[in-house]
């Protein structure tokens, strides 16, 4: 008996070490068959499992606005510290759907991305009819406009006896977001100055129900490592609008999907047509996000900083370094029909404190701008500010 113990014990031992063995073997075929997979998939065709989200994302996309309401107008006037009030969220279901896809010959699909805001009130502070003070952005671009003599003689005539209104003006958010009727731009547009191409301003104006462009982009069915990157935009493969080809270079994705199983020691590049530029991101650390083991990019601090703390930030001075703004702010102006318009980030995090009010309490946890993502390059829990 105990000799048949002792034969059922190896042999359950030498089968025990097939399996261990066999599934080490398995694990590593395994490792290698299920990425093959998973690029092949994503490659973008009609016939992809990922095509009909590529197309029109199923995903609920948010864009989530905040406004500084400001509270002493008359005392800056008088030469006061603004004093601001934070409001928001403001909150809009954003729809998007891909349009005029072609399909080019080189690998390279184009299309328009056409975008669709609708206000969700159950995810606001209130409706976006909501008012608050602010500058007056169209009377500080027609100031700009005559100091520069962008209007000509006649014109700089005309409006300068049209300057006398208020600095601060008081809209709501939908105004100031989607565009309103201004008189001094109502005035330009009726002289035919090219430099104002509308009676309307409004930051996000003509941008709801439309689209941001024609994109090329890399299908990945001849490099996968290029998927969704952008070959051109608007059939140019960099800006023209910075100062230096680095900065008007046009790089990285529209931020809707990243190639697979990338190196999180490179960065990632995102292209905002809003901002006319591509933004960077940076590994930081791994995270969990509903029992999803991610990975996290997030902005750098030097994303918005000056040429002399980032020397490859220079070519975002405008119209050359001797006009850099303080670290933190980016002159948008170029797209913003030339208005006065910097961006920052939230609360002007990681700005230069010279330019950060009392009012505002700037927080990373709170404030940057971070991209969750899986290892196949989806993008799993985004807060882009």
């Amino acid at each position: 008996m105990s000799r048949w113990l002792l034969v059922c014990s190896l042999l359950t031992a030498a089968f025990g070490l097939i399996f261990v063995v066999g599934g080490l073997v398995l694990m590593q075929v395994m490792d290698k068959i299920i990425p093959a997979i998973v690029k092949q998939e994503m490659v973008i065709s009609k016939s992809s499992k990922i095509y009909s989200d590529w197309v029109s994302p199923s995903p609920a996309i948010y864009m989530q606005i905040w406004v500084w309401d400001l509270t002493n107008a008359d005392d800056v006037l008088q030469g006061d510290v603004p004093n601001f009030v934070e409001k928001g969220p403001y909150t809009y279901r954003e729809y998007r759907q891909k349009e005029n896809i072609k399909w080019n010959s080189n690998g390279t699909v184009s299309y328009k991305n056409k975008k669709k805001y609708v206000f969700d009130r159950s995810l606001s502070v209130g409706s976006d009819e909501d008012t608050f003070t602010t500058a007056n952005i169209p009377l500080i671009s027609t100031g700009t406009m005559l100091q520069n003599s962008a209007l000509g003689g006649f014109a700089s005539i005309l409006l300068g006896q049209h300057l006398s209104a208020d600095i601060f003006i008081t809209l709501s958010v939908k105004d100031i977001l989607w565009g309103y009727e201004d008189p001094l731009f109502t005035l330009i547009h009726t002289l035919g100055v090219s430099a104002v191409p509308s009676a309307e301003f409004g930051l996000f104006q003509d941008r709801n129900n439309t689209d941001d462009g024609v994109y090329t982009v890399f299908t990945g069915s001849r490099d996968i490592n290029k998927l969704n990157k952008i070959d051109r935009w608007n059939g140019q493969r960099k800006l023209s609008v910075w100062s230096t080809d680095e900065a008007n270079m046009i790089n990285g994705t529209d931020g809707s999907m990243n190639p697979p199983y990338g190196d999180i020691s490179e960065p990632l590049y995102l292209f905002s047509a809003d901002a006319c530029r591509s933004l960077m991101s940076v590994y930081e650390k791994d995270v969990s996000y509903q029992g999803i083991e991610l990975v996290r990019f997030i902005s750098p601090e030097y994303v918005f900083a000056n040429a002399t703390e980032y020397p490859p930030n220079a070519g975002f001075c405008t119209p050359n370094t001797d006009h850099c703004l303080p670290s933190g702010l980016l002159n948008a102006s170029v797209c913003q029909q030339g208005a006065p318009v910097v961006m920052s980030l939230p609360h002007f995090l990681y700005a230069d404190e010279s330019v950060i009010l009392p009012s505002m309490s700037p927080d990373k946890e709170k404030h940057e701008s971070y991209l969750d993502a899986d290892p196949v390059g989806n993008c799993m829990h985004c807060e882009l500010t």
